[in-house]
């Protein structure tokens, strides 16, 4: 009868009591996952660390962002400039008192009055 290697076990030998499982990961494969997993800790402790400084520097908050702040009326800039890159759709816009409203555009600024209907019967360039 030719010898067998250590790992293997004639099974129709042993005595089920007292065969034990090796149950598990072991060796490289455990380091790596310890690996991954601390990576991945690392990776979302940085990022929960960026927004929450990105969400002070541009003062986020509950209210709103930076100088807006939402109202039942809608937003209100407290002192200062706001900048809209694109366009700017709005029910109503005016000043506090005894302020001036400003309106700059690099291109041109167009103001259109409308109906209910959403038909327009006014408009200024």
């Amino acid at each position: 009868m030719p010898a067998q290697a250590t790992d293997e076990v004639d099974w129709n030998n042993q005595d089920p009591a007292t065969v034990v499982y090796k149950i598990g990961i072991y060796g490289w494969r455990k380091r790596c996952i310890y690996f991954l997993i601390l990576l991945i800790m690392v990776i979302t402790i940085v990022n929960l660390s960026l927004v929450i400084w990105v969400m002070r520097v541009m003062d986020f908050n509950l209210d709103g962002m930076g100088k807006l702040r939402i109202t039942d009326q809608g937003l209100k800039l407290y002192h200062g400039e706001a900048e809209f890159v694109n366009e700017l759709r709005a029910k109503l816009i005016r000043p506090s008192q005894n302020s001036e409203l400003k309106l700059q555009s690099t291109a041109n600024v167009t103001v259109n009055a409308r109906s209910p209907e959403g038909n327009i019967t006014g408009s200024s360039s």
